[in-house]
């Protein structure tokens, strides 16, 4: 009897102890994730709009060299409004800045030539990746839609850059003040090239 006693304290204690390393585990996981939010705020972003959680982005070190010395913002995008519009978890609307798609969702205008193709591949490119964000010389278009050079954390694939050399957008030409000029000048050449080669839209669209 005394030694069944002893048996079942001891399974009880055993218990009570992994329950307490459990939680210390899981407070100090808790802390070490606060920690490093304070120390790197900037590398965090919201996963899902409206109530998402924050996770760590971490940039690349391999960056487009036009981007090195520029400050960034993180972001997860969460969904994909048209070829040059997107939505981040933290519910900010982005408008590929320096660049024009064809129009899907206009609600005033039909759909324009190549435009699916151009919102399907950008869906590709980045629904639910994580981002980095660079501003040019404004903040906000008239829509209050943020203006962003977006490039992909996993590759710094410079999305804007992409959709033209591919022929799924042009050159924004109405705003050129609000671009960063080496920026803006690598988006020119990059359709320059694409209209050489009837890339796209190019070969597809009357303009």
């Amino acid at each position: 009897m005394t030694g069944n006693l002893f048996n079942i304290k001891f399974v009880v204690n055993i218990g009570v102890f992994v329950i307490i390393i459990g939680l210390i585990i899981y407070l100090s996981n808790d802390v070490y994730n606060l920690t490093l939010m304070k120390i790197f705020p900037d590398e965090y972003a919201i996963n899902e709009c409206p109530n998402g959680e924050k996770i760590r982005i971490k940039p690349s070190a391999d960056l487009p060299l036009e981007f090195k010395n520029l400050t960034y913002e993180v972001g997860v995008v969460t969904d994909v409004i048209d070829g040059d519009t997107i939505e981040l978890g933290d519910c900010r609307k982005i408008r590929y800045l320096g660049i024009d798609t064809p129009e899907t969702v206009h609600p005033e205008k039909s759909i324009e030539c190549y435009g699916p193709e151009s919102s399907n591949i950008n869906k590709q490119l980045v629904l639910n990746k994580k981002v980095l964000l660079f501003k040019g010389n404004k903040d906000k278009d008239s829509f209050g839609r943020y203006l962003r050079y977006v490039l992909l954390v996993e590759n710094s694939i410079f999305v804007n850059q992409d959709l033209v050399e591919n022929g799924f957008a042009k050159v924004y030409e109405k705003y050129i003040e609000d671009n960063i000029e080496s920026v803006y000048k690598k988006l020119q050449e990059s359709e320059l090239e694409a209209k050489q080669n009837n890339i796209g839209r190019w070969g597809k669209c009357e303009s």
